[in-house]
């Protein structure tokens, strides 16, 4: 069970032990995915399994964004579990007591694609193509509840954020900002997810195999030339979708 006082190790040594386990879940259920999709009518179209292993509570959903992706098949799987981070008052910093709040708890989650289409680290020198496990941390979530959520009047469950944030989620952004960019032997370490409609998930690699977003930003905080990157970045995207592959 993801606990948390666990480790980063600990943490996602819990998330990939159960993806064996979801893939054979994913190879289960394809037929009935695939039913119950070719009757969808209303997008995002979601479909939703639950299990439990050891002690955390996984979801694995399927989601087709469009007619367009129904027509050709296409569909996202993602697996993911949360967690959460408390903290009393003792913990909280001065900042966050004066404002009454500590941002950085919550819930988070941790998710990864069963179905191999995505694999974030792939253009990564010496990854050989590998997938990751993505931690969304609390923080992330927050800060995407107060600057995209609630300017639009969207008051959404928990579960029901993940599935927004995923419907949104478009293209890496490999190079960053040059003038904070960090790389260590083999891997870039400062990654951006651009979303559709604006804003975007800041994040670093952490290792081969783990990736964590710390927080979402958006459009009107852009600075310098990240307006620019995101309409390169989502014109990049939507060329390779044009090519039929699956995104």
């Amino acid at each position: 069970m993801i606990l948390q006082n666990m480790n980063d190790e600990e943490k996602f040594h819990e998330v990939f032990r159960v993806v064996e386990k979801t893939k054979r879940l994913f190879d289960s259920v394809m037929d009935d995915v695939s039913d119950r999709f070719s009757r969808g009518t209303r997008f995002p179209y979601f479909i939703r399994y639950a299990f439990e292993d050891n002690g955390n509570p996984w979801r694995l959903v399927f989601m087709c964004r469009s007619k367009e992706q129904k027509k050709r098949k296409s569909f996202f799987a993602f697996c993911y579990t949360t967690y959460s981070i408390e903290k009393s008052p003792k913990d909280m910093s001065p900042k966050d007591l004066k404002h009454g709040k500590d941002i950085n708890c919550g819930r988070g989650v941790f998710w990864f694609d069963p179905n191999g289409l995505y694999h974030y680290l792939r253009q990564t020198p010496g990854n050989h193509g590998l997938g990751c496990v993505v931690d969304i941390t609390p923080h992330a979530f927050n800060r995407y509840t107060e600057r995209y959520l609630k300017p639009k009047g969207l008051q959404l469950a928990f579960d029901q954020k993940v599935e927004n944030i995923m419907n949104r989620w478009r293209w890496c952004d490999t190079e960053g900002d040059k003038s904070s960019q960090k790389y260590t032997k083999d891997v870039l370490s400062s990654y951006d997810i651009f979303m559709q409609g604006g804003g975007m998930l800041r994040g670093q690699i952490l290792n081969m195999t783990s990736m964590r977003f710390f927080t979402y930003v958006s459009e009107d905080m852009y600075y310098s030339n990240q307006l620019e990157r995101q309409k390169d970045t989502l014109r990049e995207y939507q060329k390779i979708k044009n090519r039929g592959v699956k995104v």
